[in-house]
């Protein structure tokens, strides 16, 4: 089982954040404007090392780590991954199922903060 080390970028907990909230604007700000400040954030970068956890899904439950792994076969080809409609259309009662029958009694699910990102790999590459 493969460990890896790497350099993880985190923010960093600042004296500031005690009276202003922590922000990183990404448009241009007018030049009138009062505030010039794009952000108020500084980053620190720390080592952490990784673990290939896919010798352990097995031992991975969602009452002891807060996720579990689960293999399910997909009812649509991975290409579906790429559009929005489609993910919500087909996927996310996948998901709600899946969700329902590990946890059991679930009144209602909810898929927040997602979106639809394209792989650094090839779709084919997915199979």
């Amino acid at each position: 089982m493969a460990t890896v080390s790497a350099g993880v970028q985190y923010v960093k907990l600042l004296k500031i954040f005690e009276t202003e909230v922590p922000f990183q604007s990404f448009v241009d700000i007018p030049e009138d404007a009062t505030e010039q400040r794009k952000t108020n954030l500084e980053f620190e970068t720390k080592v952490e090392s990784f673990k290939d956890m896919r010798d352990d899904i097995h031992i991975l439950t969602l009452d002891e780590n807060g996720f579990m792994v689960k293999q399910e076969p997909l009812s649509f080809p991975p290409e579906f991954f790429t559009q929005r409609e489609e993910v919500e259309k087909l996927y996310f009662p996948e998901l709600e199922r899946i969700v329902r029958e590990v946890c059991g009694q679930v009144d209602k699910v909810y898929f927040f903060d997602w979106r639809v990102m394209l792989p650094a790999c090839s779709i084919s590459d997915l199979r």
